[in-house]
């Protein structure tokens, strides 16, 4: 019993650590806190999920989402079922965090959104990586990531003292049979804009959520639209890959759709071929195109099951 109090004590405290959001009326509660993290350029919103759960869990257990490039942090908390992210992560023990890249969401804006390019924007996220670590006691995170976010995970997984594994999902690599980057009249938008910007409707996701219910429609195209910089569209633009898989040093799972119009019905192949020294593990989800997660709630929940058997193993 005193260690059963203990441990609730602990708990308690940690559920109650200002200044933190309650979510009433799910299984197990699940919190919020919002941190901004300091980085060369200025400061990345961090969200973090938890429940008690995840103070309980030991070792402790972390997962970083991010983002695709024309999307922020709580694209992985749609408020329904099958489609939070952050609350599966949470309930499952994890301390789930999100963030918005610079010169999106809350984070920094440069003036310039070219200032914003890859490396820069690597580099923040690994800065929020080991702010995750020792904000929780974490020895390594597990990262997940839907496109840009993806590549971004495959370079900080070259550092597996503080990245345990990667999960990549809506990938582009070095195949490209579909999208606005194939059209030279948008690259030379995207090259004309004055600042480094671009407007990306919430709607422009719609074409990639084949079955998915109407409130998640609804949540995507209030919470998603915005202008991004863009070097997240560019970069993949002028040359493919745009990144090396093969300098990651962790675990790799490639979760992939044949239905994917962007990239075809191979276009993730050389990915999981060249992912780190031996490969990446691969998931296909038959029925599923470009973006699982995003898509009919049979396909979401298939996506999370693999994604959970593969970081909690």
């Amino acid at each position: 019993m005193k260690v059963s109090a203990l441990f609730m004590s602990i708990c308690l405290l940690g559920a109650l650590a200002a200044p933190a959001q309650a979510h009433t009326g799910a299984p197990e509660p699940v919190f919020t806190q919002v941190h901004r993290v300091s980085v060369p350029g200025g400061e990345i919103s961090v969200t973090e999920t938890y429940t008690a759960h995840s103070w309980f869990r030991w070792p402790r257990r972390a997962v970083l989402f991010l983002p695709g490039s024309a999307f922020v942090g709580n694209h992985f908390a749609i408020p329904v079922d099958h489609y939070d992210a952050t609350a599966q992560a949470a309930r499952r023990g994890f301390f789930a965090f999100t963030v918005d890249y610079l010169g999106t969401g809350a984070s920094t804006r440069p003036a310039n959104g070219t200032e914003a390019d890859f490396p820069a924007q690597t580099a923040a996220m690994g800065a929020v990586v080991d702010f995750v670590r020792h904000l929780r006691h974490i020895p390594r995170v597990d990262l997940l990531g839907e496109g840009y976010g993806g590549a971004i995970a495959t370079q900080l997984a070259a550092n597996p003292g503080r990245v345990r594994s990667v999960v990549m999902a809506a990938m582009l690599y070095d195949t490209l049979v579909g999208g606005p980057l194939l059209d030279p009249a948008f690259v030379a938008i995207l090259e004309g804009s004055p600042d480094g910007y671009f407007f990306i409707p919430g709607e422009g996701a719609f074409i990639f959520m084949n079955g998915a219910p109407p409130e998640v429609f609804s949540y995507v195209a209030a919470t998603q639209g915005g202008f991004y910089p863009t070097p997240n569209f560019l970069v993949a633009a002028y040359q493919r890959p745009f990144f090396d898989p093969g300098v990651a040093r962790v675990p790799g799972l490639v979760i992939f759709g044949p239905g994917d119009i962007v990239v075809g019905p191979n276009g993730v192949d050389g990915l999981v071929r060249d992912y780190g020294r031996q490969g990446a593990s691969l998931v296909v989800l038959e029925e599923a195109g470009h973006a699982p997660r995003i898509e009919s709630p049979e396909t979401a929940a298939r996506f999370w099951e693999a994604v959970f058997s593969f970081i909690d193993r």
